[in-house]
């Protein structure tokens, strides 16, 4: 049985780090431990306000690259250059991610040379905006893109967000940027039901409408259409026949097999 720990004062409590190698982790690994005596021992530190005086070395490693040629050395020292930037940014080692992490906030990323670029590395806003249009992502909602199934729209977007370019792309808003009376076309409401279908893999309820910002479109259905259910009906949906519906809207959508 464990003995339960106080560390009455902060001799004790640091002699006790220094017994057990805090001083060679990192503050955040003691505080998220899944042993229970290195989470009491961070937290009674820091609740005293000691742990700001104890020497962990990992603080140490910010300081290591005071500049970018610091920082480049280090890269080229661990063969970096001749890595795909998003094997380390998704690395299952934490010196490389810091190391990449770093480059990001500085911009320092931009200006080491890869061997190998991520497949979703644009140079620059143009060529990100470019691939944008051509794929038409401006027909969806930032939060189509960023919950989308597609991995490949996914990181389109996720690649904006990170670069801050994401803001000035003109992405559909179905709510404001329709013009009037464009949801009482049916038309246009089947149109869209079948591609919001093809995405979620069936007929969309009101709840998944709503989460992908689809209010507008369900007032206009519920005033014009008749309501979702009569919509669903009409459209030849029902309970025994989703699977061969769907592989019809599939073939539509896409044009089917040429």
């Amino acid at each position: 049985m464990k003995i339960k720990l106080s560390w009455p004062d902060m001799e004790s409590w640091r002699e006790y780090g220094h017994s057990n190698k805090y001083e060679n982790r990192h503050p955040k690994s003691l505080s998220h431990s899944e042993d229970k005596e290195e989470r009491s021992w961070h937290n009674k530190g820091t609740k005293k306000s000691w742990i700001k005086d104890f020497k962990f070395s990992k603080l140490r490693e910010n300081k290591l690259f005071e500049s970018f040629q610091q920082w480049k050395l280090f890269g080229i020292d661990k063969a970096y250059n001749s890595r795909n930037p998003t094997s380390l940014e998704e690395s299952p080692e934490i010196t490389d991610r810091r190391w990449y992490a770093l480059g990001q906030r500085k911009g320092w990323i931009k200006k080491f040379n890869f061997s190998k670029k991520r497949k979703d590395d644009y140079e620059d806003y143009g060529e990100w905006e470019k691939e944008g249009k051509k794929k038409k992502y401006y027909n969806l909602t930032p939060t189509q893109l960023r919950k989308s199934d597609n991995k490949e729209e996914r990181s389109w977007y996720n690649n904006g967000i990170r670069r801050n370019w994401s803001k000035s792309f003109k992405y559909a808003n179905r709510q404001n940027q329709k013009t009037r009376g464009f949801w009482q076309n049916w038309e246009n409401v089947e149109d869209e039901i079948k591609r919001i279908t093809t995405q979620l893999g069936s007929f969309p309820t009101q709840s998944q409408l709503l989460k992908l910002n689809y209010g507008g479109l369900l007032t206009s259905i519920a005033r014009y259409q008749g309501g979702l259910t009569a919509v669903k009906k009409r459209m030849g949906y029902d309970n025994n026949n989703n699977a061969n519906q769907l592989e019809n809207l599939l073939e539509n959508y896409v044009g089917g097999s040429q």
